[in-house]
């Protein structure tokens, strides 16, 4: 399966590829996986450090100060995912979580779905944005969620979340809720806001089990 890896916010490409790395391992040659950098360009986020940092190293973002440009960036993401297809489902981790469940579901939405993804595999998954929301002069975009909204992920999901994290605790728990309960996997971690693997093993054995079994729903 081909997997498009969207970053959080305040990190690149880079970052993520290095936290996935131990969950990477676990998947058989035939995956692959494809990493792409957001659109934005952001201060990188607190804690974010890798072995060989670069100079002119760049950190990015997916969603912008401006709520008015949020559908100009998911078609961006869009537009490459198009250029680049076929994809069977999108990996994202917090900000990058938002953009793919947000475009999931927008795919799903359609006539004729252009991406026909299979599955998303999500880290501390912020909720998805009501891209409606972004034309109609607010402040702030409005996140989907299920008591307005009910389910509106309807593809086999894993949600991999952590109930710490100071500001970023049970980030993720919105977008478990719009998501399909028949078709979603969930695994709960103490770590934080991170992805199990990318400092130690604590969490990384039944988040991979989550992930399995999510891809084997949508082979």
């Amino acid at each position: 399966m081909r997997f498009l890896c969207l970053h959080g916010k305040g990190m690149n490409a880079e970052v993520l590829r290095s936290q996935m790395a131990r969950i990477c391992e676990f998947f058989t040659p035939d995956h692959e996986f494809i990493f792409v950098n957001g659109p934005v360009p952001r201060e990188p986020m607190a804690g974010i450090a890798l072995k060989t940092r670069q100079s002119d190293e760049r950190f990015f973002g997916f969603t912008p100060d401006d709520p008015a440009l949020c559908g100009q960036i998911i078609d961006s993401v869009s537009n490459f995912m198009a250029s680049a297809k076929p994809f069977d489902g999108i990996i994202g981790f917090s900000e990058g979580a938002c953009v793919a469940a947000t475009i999931m579901i927008a795919d799903e939405q359609l006539p004729q779905p252009v991406f026909r993804l299979k599955c998303g595999i999500f880290f501390c998954g912020l909720s998805p944005i009501d891209i409606q929301s972004c034309s109609d002069g607010k402040e702030e975009p409005r996140f989907l969620n299920y008591d307005e909204d009910g389910v509106m992920l309807r593809v086999p999901t894993a949600h991999i979340w952590s109930t710490e994290g100071g500001e970023f605790a049970n980030m993720g728990k919105g977008l478990v809720t719009v998501s399909d309960e028949g078709l979603r996997e969930e695994s709960i971690h103490q770590l934080g806001h991170e992805i199990p693997g990318s400092r130690s093993d604590e969490g990384l054995e039944d988040a991979i089990r989550a992930i399995e079994r999510t891809i084997e729903r949508a082979k």
